[in-house]
């Protein structure tokens, strides 16, 4: 009896040690195991790391090239390289350590930029490999200052079924927050347009209204339009566009023979001047030339006072109690009038602008900071554009000018942030919009150009949106929005 007890007991202290051992062994394996895992988990979270890196690295390089040349950015696959201190592409790939390959794809984003990708990769084991790929934009940004890249943005075509005319020119406009007000040649259609271009890339047509004249200048203020109208019963007109779905006439005013020494004259520019006055210019022809309006009560104006002055106004631009013009007059083709006293405005100033040739008129004018900017008819051999001091408005001088070949500045703008000017030329053998910088006003300095379609009218700089209009000859491009 005690010696069965005594073998039991041999035989449990055996099992006992079996599976102690055994447990023991699971345990050392899965230890090693763990350790092994985690020193494979370690390697490949370095490795990534490290790759990750080499992307980054990869981009930055690439942006770095970028910074001393946009034109090193070429399409297609790169490597990258070392030399004199300075990045460099080499090859389609670049390796490092022996296992990372980098690759760098550059390809077309639109104009003046471009996508880059920078893409690692490497053999993790024998079964699988690793890759990282990181992507950026890279912008030409010298390209793209202001000035540099002008770009044709969008576009309105005012059609048949839209306007009652496909054919008609337009001549003339005004921008207003997110409206421009468009204005086209007397036709069988409409003269006057609302265009929103709260998205400019796709500008809508809000509203229309036809005139019976031919609008050849547009001035905005508050919630009414004012027009430099052919028409000769009513050379003022005046357009409520509080509802721009449904612009109306508010008022005209017609400029008589016995009220202004003509009864044909076309009026030819407007502008808002000082609080409650507009002025307004005609073609010479026997009367007055210059002529302020009072415009309290918008829907019923009053003439206030006017001058006779040489040649025809062909642009005007306030700066509240006064106005410069650009006059076809061959001895005073900058004029600046006086209207402190609107009922008696009186010539202050003007210069003779002769230089190389004395009878290219001036067409286009713009007001800076005791600054005007004047442009001419083009002429070989002359200035066709001017920077004039205005500091004192009774004694102007010529600051600088500009040869620009034979370009004609039938209209131009200006632009305080930017130190830029920008004006449309009306000779069809040259770009259509073009831009100068001014910032040095001792020597201006032609820009890049735009050939657009057809000859520009009138052109107009809107500082809110950036964005600059122009009406446009053009039939299928009545309104062309340019971006700066």
């Amino acid at each position: 009896m005690n010696k069965a007890q005594s073998i039991s007991n041999q035989g449990f202290s055996l099992v006992e040690v079996l599976l102690a051992v055994s447990i023991f062994g699971l345990l050392v394996m899965g230890l090693v195991g763990g350790l092994i895992f985690g020193q494979q988990a370690t390697s490949l979270a370095g490795a990534r790391s490290r790759a990750v890196m080499l992307a980054e690295e990869g981009l930055e390089a690439t942006r770095n090239l970028r910074d001393a040349s946009y034109a090193n950015l070429t399409n297609g696959n790169h490597g990258l390289q070392i030399a004199a201190d300075q990045w460099g592409f080499s090859g389609t790939s670049d390796t490092t350590d022996s296992i990372f390959t980098r690759q760098i794809v550059i390809s077309d984003a639109e104009a003046n930029r471009k996508n880059v990708t920078s893409t690692v990769t490497w053999q993790q084991n024998p079964q699988r490999t690793g890759s990282v790929t990181l992507t950026t934009m890279l912008t030409n940004w010298l390209g793209t200052k202001k000035g540099l890249a002008p770009s044709l943005f969008g576009t309105f075509d005012l059609t048949a079924a839209n306007s009652g005319s496909d054919v008609a020119d337009a001549i003339s406009l005004a921008a207003q927050a997110s409206l421009v007000y468009l204005g086209r040649d007397v036709n069988p259609g409409n003269e006057f347009f609302v265009i929103d271009v709260s998205d400019p890339a796709n500008p809508s047509l809000s509203g229309q209204l036809g005139l019976g004249g031919t609008p050849n200048d547009i001035a905005v203020s508050g919630n009414y339009a004012y027009i430099a109208s052919a028409d000769n019963y009513g050379e003022l007109t005046v357009v409520n566009i509080s509802n721009p779905a449904s612009p109306t006439i508010a008022a005209t005013f017609d400029l008589t023979a016995a009220n202004s020494g003509s009864a044909n004259s076309d009026a030819l520019a407007v502008a808002i001047g000082q609080t409650n006055y507009l002025y307004l210019t005609r073609t010479a022809s026997g009367g007055k030339e210059f002529y302020v309006f009072d415009i309290s009560t918008p829907a019923s104006p009053s003439l206030a006072g006017s001058i006779d002055l040489n040649g025809n106004l062909n642009e005007i631009v306030s700066t509240g109690s006064y106005a410069f013009a650009a006059s076809s007059d061959d001895s005073q083709e900058f004029q600046i009038i006086n209207v402190t006293s609107v009922s008696s405005p009186a010539l202050a100033a003007s210069l003779d602008l002769d230089q190389g040739s004395p009878s290219s008129d001036g067409f286009s004018v713009a007001a800076g900071t005791n600054t005007a900017y004047l442009g001419r008819d083009g002429s070989p051999g002359g200035p066709e554009f001017y920077i004039i001091d205005t500091t004192t408005l009774t004694s102007p001088s010529i600051t600088s000018y500009l040869d620009i070949g034979t370009l004609v500045l039938k209209s131009i703008d200006y632009s305080a942030d930017a130190n830029l000017v920008f004006f449309s030329n009306k000779n069809p053998a040259e770009d259509d919009y073009n831009t100068i910088d001014v910032s040095t006003p001792s020597t201006p300095t032609l820009l890049t150009s735009v050939n657009l379609d057809d000859e520009p009218n009138k052109l107009v700089y809107e500082p809110i949106a950036d964005k600059v209009y122009i009406a446009s000859g053009s039939n299928t491009q009545e309104l062309q929005i340019i971006a700066p």
